[in-house]
Order: structure tokens, then sequence, then C-alpha cells
């Protein structure tokens, strides 16, 4: 069949899957939904033949298929958790006597002393672009910084200074929301500070780290817990009430609804802004003939190709029969091959084993494969396939399923709950283009949830209780 009837199979697949969880998760169904449309919505891109794609075997999406049936499988396996059941139905219990679970991750100090370590880190950035580039070619050739002629440009900042700028998209998130400070700060000193470090991620001259932010502050402000109308919700409260509650309701909705609608404008801008600046507009794609009219004079081929050409070079790979391993050096900037090796956990596991010396890992920089454009990037499926084919990604997107379905269930449990499942949701929109969740930046995040809850000793945790009514007392500050 051609890719057109590939993709309204899998549409109308996973539709159905949708309602299957719905049916036998209803509490991890946010999770399923989300991952199936962001999936959907590329397959039914790559069917429209807007880039003329190769046409993929039956095999490659049949293996394609199995990953996102499995996926779904994991989200409702994890219902059988009792763990979870009993944690998700308590937390529900509290949140329906008003009780809006706790979320706050930092105190003001602890806050300074992270957005210090940053930029600190992005400073010493500075200082290295200016002494091998000129600060000024930032603003006036960055393509020269990063461009085809040096792909690595970061590789000669010190590992630390790497790590340390990796804090930038998590505290975009701290600064984004509101409650994830004790004391919280007013809303003019938060928006500077998404404002500043957001362009300090432009000067990066990388378009993930600001994603990242974004999408974990959206993750953030989707999944927080909601207070309960203090007074409105009691049966006897009477009609007028009913409707100011639902009134109230309306209102938040609405406005959870701009806050994420802004965050996806900003993050397209941003998108946009950076790949011009670098170069990066589809170049290559619109030289193959592949791009049509109708795409070319949108302006729209690089975001189209980043959502789509994941998929298309995923099913490409599936199709390859090069078993041979890239080479380490290689002349030119850009390797260009479909390697297809089997990596044996080379490749999941790669961020670990690049500190292990004399291990064979597989270069987290993927060659660029021919799919009638060039693209490097292989789907979240990939490093399951790699390393185990068909069976790895049965069973590898079965446990990230099961994982994210699993954080999402229990996220009002604690702080702690909530903020890592916060970082897992938010890796579900690069599902079409990577594997996040072995990411240096996912993990980094990861770690920071870890050491910042665990600041939080129990005596602490128990003043903040304390003192959460004592805080209401207190004069609000602006919102």
């Amino acid at each position: 069949m051609p890719n057109w009837a590939w993709g309204l199979c899998l549409v109308l697949l996973l539709t159905a899957i949708t309602f299957a969880v719905n049916r036998y998760n209803k509490r991890a169904i946010a999770v399923a939904a989300f991952h199936n449309v962001i999936w959907g919505g590329a397959i039914a891109l790559l069917g429209t033949g807007l880039i003329d794609y190769k046409e993929a075997s039956v095999a490659s999406w049949l293996t394609l298929s199995v990953g996102l049936v499995a996926f779904n499988v994991g989200a409702v396996l994890a219902n059988f958790s009792s763990r979870s059941h009993r944690i998700d139905t308590g937390a529900r219990a509290d949140l329906s006597e008003g009780f809006s679970g706790r979320t706050e991750i930092v105190t003001r100090p602890m806050l300074a002393v992270l957005t210090a370590v940053y930029f600190a880190a992005f400073t010493i950035y500075l200082v290295l672009i200016e002494q091998r580039f000129g600060i000024a070619t930032l603003f006036t050739d960055p393509v020269v910084i990063r461009g085809a002629s040096d792909p690595t440009y970061l590789e000669g900042i010190p590992l630390p200074v790497r790590v340390l700028l990796y804090i930038g998209p998590f505290l975009i998130a701290i600064f984004g929301y509101k409650e994830a400070v004790r004391n919280p700060l007013p809303i003019w000193l938060r928006l500077s500070a998404v404002a500043l470090i957001a362009v300090s991620m432009f000067a990066l001259l990388q378009r993930t780290n600001l994603f990242v932010g974004l999408l974990l502050l959206a993750a953030v402000l989707v999944t927080k817990p909601h207070k309960k109308a203090s007074g409105l919700a009691e049966p006897a409260a009477g009609v007028q009430a009913r409707e100011n509650l639902n009134s109230a309701k309306r209102k938040g909705k609405l406005r959870l609804g701009a806050g994420v609608a802004l965050i996806g404008v900003v993050g397209f801008v941003a998108f946009q802004a950076i790949g011009g600046a670098l170069g990066k507009e589809g170049g290559q794609a619109l030289s193959t003939g592949a791009v049509s009219s109708t795409l070319e004079r949108s302006g729209l081929t690089e975001p189209f190709i980043y959502y789509t050409g994941g998929v298309a070079a995923f099913l490409q790979l599936v199709d390859s029969t090069n078993y041979e391993w890239p080479p380490d050096e290689f002349e030119g900037a850009i390797l260009v091959g479909d390697y297809n090796p089997q990596t044996w956990g080379a490749r999941t596991f790669s961020p670990i084993l690049k500190v292990i010396p004399g291990i064979q890992r597989w270069n987290e920089i993927n060659p660029f494969i021919d799919t009638a454009v060039w693209t490097n990037v292989f789907t979240s499926l990939e490093p399951f396939y790699r390393d185990f084919r068909a069976l790895g990604v049965a069973f590898g997107s079965t446990a990230v399923g099961f994982v994210i379905a699993w954080a999402y269930m229990r996220r009002f449990k604690s702080p702690r709950a909530f903020w890592l499942q916060a970082v897992l949701v938010s890796t579900l929109p690069f599902a079409t283009f990577a594997f996040k969740l072995n990411d240096t930046l996912t993990l980094v995040c990861l770690f920071l949830v870890l050491v910042l809850t665990l600041t939080l000793s129990p005596r602490v945790r128990g003043y903040l209780q304390r003192t959460r009514v004592d805080d209401r007392t207190e004069p609000n500050e602006a919102n």
C-alpha cells in the first residue's frame, strides 16, 4: 500500500486505541490521547504527500504500528498497579475536599542560587565564544559558530559547564509556574526572568533547550492540581453558587488554554527565528524537488520536516540492509548513509556508556538518511529498534507507556512526584522526533527534581504545611 493508505489506517487505529484506553484506564487517558494525537498528526501529514517521501515496506509500517500500540498497552497496564490506584484515589479524595496538593519545589534562596549557577555557566560560555569566534559573531554571523563547518561547537565547552547550561529549561518552568516557589514571586519578576533566560538560549544557538523549557512549563500547567472554589461546591449552596462555580471553572480553563496557546506561539516563533538565523530553512529539502509547491510557498518546510521526517526516517531505517557501523571519522561535516547495525543496548544506554572507557557506543548524533530529503532523527522508537529490532520496539515502547502513565497517575502524591511526571510528560511531543527519556537534558532535569525535593527535609515540609494557612492570611502579591 502507498504511504497515504498506511497513514490513514494508522490514524484510524490510533483513534480506536484511544477509546479503548479510555475504557480500561481513564486515569491515564490524557497521556495516551496526547501520545496518539502527536503521532496521528505526523502520520497524517506524511500521508498528504506535501513531501514526496520514499515509499516504505509492509514490514516497516508494521514495526511502527507495534510501537504505537505497545505504548498504549503500557498505559493500560499502569492501571493494574494497586499502589498507584490507592495514591490516585486518595489524591482525588483530597482534591474533592478542596486540597490542591503541594507543588513547591524551591524556596526563594534556592531559586536564587540555581539562577546564579545557570548564568555563571552562561557567562563562561560567552567568554569561550569570545575567545574562539568573537562575541559580535553571535549577532552578525551565527552560522560561523554553529554551521556545517563546525557542527560540534559546544564540544569546546567544558562538560560541567554544558551540564549546568541544562538548568535553563528547568528555570523556565519554575519561573513560569507561580506555585513552584514556596513564597511566589511577583508576576513582573517571573516574566522578566523567563524572558532573560529565553534570550540566553537564543545565544546558545540551539532550539532544543528552549523547547524543552517551554514544554516542561506547559506540562506543569496542564497537569497541576486545581483548587476548588471555597464554599461554592456545597450541595445546598443554591443555583447561583453552582453557576458561579461553573463560571470560575470555565474562566480557569480559558486562562489555562490561553497560556498553553501562548507557549505554543512563542515556541513556533522561536523555532523559525533561530532556524532562520542559522540558515536552517529547508534548503536541502527544497533542492531535491521532493517538496510540493504548496508547502514551499508556505514557508513551513523546515517545521514540516522536523515533525514528519523522523517517521519517514524510521520507516527507511527498518528497510535498510546496511548493517555496517558508521565510521568514527569521515570527510566533510555531514555523514549520509542508512547505517543499520544491531547495537545490543549501545544506543539506548549511550548516555551511560559514554562515561565508561573502552566500550563501543552509538554516537548520539546520528548519520543522515535519505528519505527523499535528508534527516538524522528517527522518532522515539529508534533506540529500541537499533538495539533489539521489533521485539525491542514492542517491549521498550510498552515500558515507556507504563512509566509515563504510572507517574502521571500518582502525580498528586508529593512535589517530587508532580515534577517527575511533568518532566516525563514533557518528552511526549518529541515522540515523532527523537527518544528524549535517555537524553542528557532530560536526565539533568530529573536529577534536579530529586536534588531540589531532597533538600526539603521532612522538618521543612512540615513547616511548609503549618505555614500554608498563615501565608493565605498575608497580603497577596501581584499574580
